[in-house]
């Protein structure tokens, strides 16, 4: 069979550059993407759109690559923003000399910067701080050493009568709630209550 027309032979000479896909390499660039420097169409960035592009992006369409590049944008010629069937048969009637336009490049969307973790915001260290009943206010009570298991220098013992009391001043950086631990001992077999006020 003879090809009578140039259209005819570029059309064979194009299916057969399309089902030799593996014997032209592709070189697979990153870079821009934003249609500022794609010519639509050219997916080697020769500086033509020829059969060797519908290669090209036969190989395109059967990768598994994830990554949009440059060649994927000027192959992507119906602008959807993946190289399909569809890209394919716009290129060819393209270098067929049908009457086709090319989509604008498709940009694809960037991911917005993503922001470190925040940490949440950590408390200020507990400070501890003692008080001992010698350092405080009493009232009908005294200071002695004679049971042993106290810290600081004495602890305050009181008559066991009502009105008995001692009371401390504290200070705290700022109005809130504290903890409190509050240690006394009983050296006797007698019960004496304590209340806190």
């Amino acid at each position: 069979m003879k090809l009578k027309s140039k259209y005819m032979r570029t059309a064979a000479g194009i299916m057969c550059a399309a089902l030799a896909v593996n014997a032209v390499p592709m070189v697979q660039q990153t870079g821009d993407v934003s249609g500022a420097d794609i010519v639509m169409g050219d997916v080697n960035s020769d500086g033509r759109i020829d059969s060797y592009d519908l290669v090209s992006l036969r190989k395109l369409s059967i990768s598994s690559e994830t990554v949009y590049t440059p060649a994927h944008a000027a192959g992507d010629v119906n602008g959807n923003g993946s190289i399909d069937k569809e890209d394919l048969q716009i290129l060819s009637d393209y270098l067929l000399g049908k009457d086709v336009e090319f989509a604008a490049p498709y940009v694809p969307p960037t991911e917005p910067p993503t922001e470190p973790p925040t940490e949440p915001p950590t408390e200020p260290p507990v400070e501890t701080k003692k008080y001992y009943a010698a350092d405080a206010e009493y009232q009908n009570a005294w200071t002695e050493t004679t049971n042993t298991g106290f810290e600081g220098e004495s602890y305050v013992n009181f008559n066991n009568e009502i009105g008995s009391f001692i009371e401390w001043t504290v200070e705290v950086p700022a109005d809130g709630n504290y903890e409190l631990d509050f240690r006394y001992a009983n050296g006797t077999d007698v019960n004496r209550p304590v209340k806190l006020i």
